[in-house]
């Protein structure tokens, strides 16, 4: 081991100077530790530390502790704290492991840096920590730039990734490919500040990373963030997580990304990815599939993204839950637009709570906007539950399936605020299903249903209520039932005609409609006349598509 203390410069040193494990160090009475120079022998440091051809191998460090002494082993390969502008080099089967040791660190299997580094490069194969199994980035520590391929790296205490960054990284690229976390994040686990994971032109890929837990709650197949990601591009496929225990309760969130804190913008593919939860002792939990957003934690926006084949799977012989094929949100999502969730979904056995095939929500989606449903389904919910609050904005629902006739069980239930609209493209349902019979919405709290010139259409029923606050152009929840609305939006218009019995404003308005799609011109005069007592209404009226032919 070469251990640095000052301040150096070391140029075209051959190889035979240098063994494989570099310790790089400012003493006290330092300021910096900075390395520059030397490019050519196979093991290449400062300024430049590596090339090509270099590799790290079979490189440890060990900790040797005692009682309740805290034990630190930091870089297997490498420990920096100082200042290196590149890294250049491939990493295989380097380790930081304990020996006897009660309270350890054991960071940065292949890297470990307390100070600053430019560039990384290279592959990470195989490398072992307890947390960072290939590179750790410790609090206030700075990495520019990784761009690397990391294969097959493991982590073996409760926060692993085989990069873990608790300081600062401005870019990270790459891929991760079966890379194994023990509690929580296979591939990358962030409590600081990563400002690109990935970029537009760019996407970070993660294949196969998985997490095997030895612990009750586990989370992040792929990622496990409880800092800040700002832009987070990459395709997530066949990432997981299985959590089974025998004598108590499972819990696995988030087969692709658990966040409990904040993630700006995510955009890519999550394809395969799934939780498994099952437990002989207890209940066993599976939550989002591809993604798990804490309570409390925040998406700035889902972009541009695909959901295919996530799923949630849970088996207990007491209480068995599968929440969020794709997402499970407690938290706040502030955006999710132009995004296709298709063939999600949740399944359990034993006694069994299989809910929300796509998206199961408790916290704030914000808006869900030109966004399509498709092929999704789970026992109860086949697409969306919802006990929190949802704005859906001009988006479409079609084949999706809920297989029982359990309490909450139509492809899209609501037991919170949903509120519906179509404002610069139609929004339909479609062939949507609960056990086989065509039913498109099961609502038993607040409901809006909102049309802004653009059509409604509803090929199911709307079960239960929905309701209608006083004169509004929307539709909210005060108590009262309103069917004639419901079979007006899935153009039912003589079951319309049947239920619309009130003599106020709205449902004045609401005859009026179902005039004007009979052709019959003066009656649907005569009812616009009526409903025109209330301003809102006769504002909406004077610019109405339904009412075009007839004024």
């Amino acid at each position: 081991c070469v251990y640095i203390n000052r301040k150096v410069s070391i140029k075209q040193q051959p190889f035979c100077c240098f063994p494989e494990h570099i310790y790089i160090k400012a003493r006290s009475d330092d300021t910096e530790c900075t390395v520059t120079g030397i490019s050519e022998s196979s093991l290449q440091i400062f300024h430049t530390i590596g090339a090509a051809a270099t590799t790290f191998t079979g490189n440890k460090t060990v900790v040797r502790g005692a009682g309740t002494a805290q034990s630190q082993a930091h870089g297997g390969a490498i420990a920096n704290y100082g200042t290196i502008t590149a890294i250049s080099a491939n990493f295989t089967s380097n380790d930081v492991h304990d020996i006897s040791a009660t309270n350890f660190e054991r960071l940065g299997g292949a890297i470990y840096n307390a100070g600053n580094i430019g560039t990384v490069s290279g592959r990470f194969t195989s490398n072992a920590a307890g947390a960072g199994s290939a590179i750790y980035n410790a609090a206030g520590a700075a990495i520019d730039s990784i761009n690397s391929t990391f294969t097959g790296n493991i982590g073996y205490a409760f926060n692993s990734g085989s990069v873990w960054n608790e300081g600062t990284i401005t870019t990270l690229l790459g891929t991760f490919t079966n890379n194994i976390g023990d509690v929580y994040g296979g591939a990358i686990g962030n409590g600081g500040t990563i400002t690109n994971l990935g970029t537009t032109s760019s996407k970070v890929n993660f294949n196969g990373n998985y997490i095997v837990a030895q612990d009750n709650s586990t989370g992040g197949g792929a990622i496990y963030n409880t800092g800040t990601i700002t832009n987070l591009y990459a395709n997530f496929s066949g990432n997981y997580i299985s959590r089974t225990n025998a004598g108590g309760a499972a819990t696995a969130r988030g087969g692709a990304i658990y966040n409990t804190s904040t993630i700006g913008t995510v955009s890519g593919t999550f394809t395969n990815n799934y939780v498994s939860a099952s437990s002989t002792g207890g209940a066993a939990t599976a939550q989002g599939g591809a993604i798990y957003n804490a309570s409390g934690a925040t998406i700035n926006s889902i972009t541009n993204a695909t959901f295919t084949n996530n799923r949630t799977e849970s088996n207990s012989s007491t209480d068995a839950y599968a929440h969020g094929g794709a997402i499970y949100n407690a938290g706040t999502i502030a955006s999710i637009a132009n995004t296709t969730f298709s063939n999600n979904s949740s399944t359990a056995d034993g006694n069994t709570h299989p809910w929300a095939g796509a998206i199961y929500n408790t916290g704030t989606i914000t808006s869900i906007s030109k966004s399509t449903f498709s092929g999704n389904s789970a026992d109860a919910a086949g697409a969306i539950y919802n006990s929190g609050t949802i704005n859906l904005y001009d988006s479409n629902f079609t084949n999706n399936a809920s297989t029982n006739t359990t309490a909450n069980n139509a492809p899209v239930t609501n037991t919170g605020t949903l509120r519906i609209y179509a404002s610069t493209a139609n929004v339909s349902f479609t062939n949507n299903t609960m056990n086989g019979s065509l039913t498109d919405i099961k609502n038993t709290a607040t409901l809006w249903l909102q049309t802004a010139g653009r059509a409604m259409t509803f090929a199911g029923a709307i079960v239960d209520d929905i309701t209608t606050p006083t004169g509004a152009t929307t539709v909210a929840g005060t108590g009262t039932v309103n069917e004639g609305l419901a079979y007006i939006l899935s153009n039912q218009l003589d079951k319309a005609a049947g239920v619309i019995k009130g003599t106020d404003a709205l449902s004045a308005y609401e005859r009026a409609i179902v005039a004007a799609r009979r052709g019959n011109s003066s009656a649907a005069q005569s009812e616009i006349k009526a409903a025109s007592s209330d301003t809102n209404l006769a504002n909406r009226a004077a610019t109405d598509v339904e009412f075009a032919k007839v004024q």
